[in-house]
């Protein structure tokens, strides 16, 4: 899924990883030179974990594109989950830009 956020690549980053904080996903690596961000979740009842990558492309000097994927990384069946960190990351996103100065 992509969105776009009105700032700049470097509060992009900034914002993305408070995001991930906030939902308690783990930064395993971060290359600005990519503009990606690599993370992980916990496994848990139905799920061994996933892996999520967030890679910036930046439109503008004011605006920021965020493309995020979610995959399981042993699993065939994911029960809705890869879905569910996507859209909540999307979401954290959002609120977090809106009120990020």
């Amino acid at each position: 899924m992509k969105i776009t956020i009105d700032k700049n690549i470097d509060a992009a980053f900034r914002i993305c990883k408070e995001a991930l904080k906030l939902l308690e996903i783990s930064i395993d690596e971060i290359d600005k030179h990519q503009a990606s961000i690599i993370a992980s979740t916990k496994s848990g009842l139905l799920s061994w974990g996933e892996e999520i990558e967030l890679h910036l492309f930046s439109i503008d000097s004011n605006f920021t594109s965020i493309e995020i994927t979610s995959e399981a990384m042993a699993q065939l069946f994911t029960w809705g989950k890869n879905e569910k960190n996507v859209n909540e990351i999307c979401e954290t996103i959002t609120k977090i830009s809106k009120s990020f100065k």
